[in-house]
């Protein structure tokens, strides 16, 4: 699988949805509302997709973050 990764910005999820997945991938539907299937890493990830019958170039995929950091270009350089 070669899934096009977002960031946080991507999702458009109530933030208490969010944090339910921290730490996790997850596979979102293609307008970013809603979380189709989760796992801790992107082989078990697929695999649910592939037994749910989901067609994996529809969905938008994240990594969500343990925690709360997100560090934009200023604290990047």
């Amino acid at each position: 699988m070669n899934p096009h990764v977002t960031r946080k910005s991507g999702m458009r999820l109530p933030e208490a949805a969010y944090r339910e997945y921290r730490g996790q991938w997850t596979a979102l539907s293609a307008d970013g509302t809603r979380v189709v299937a989760h796992a801790d890493d992107l082989s078990t990830l697929e695999e649910r997709l592939e037994a749910d019958g989901q067609d994996p170039a529809k969905l938008i995929f994240d990594r969500v973050e343990d925690d709360d950091t997100s560090l934009g270009g200023a604290e990047l350089l």
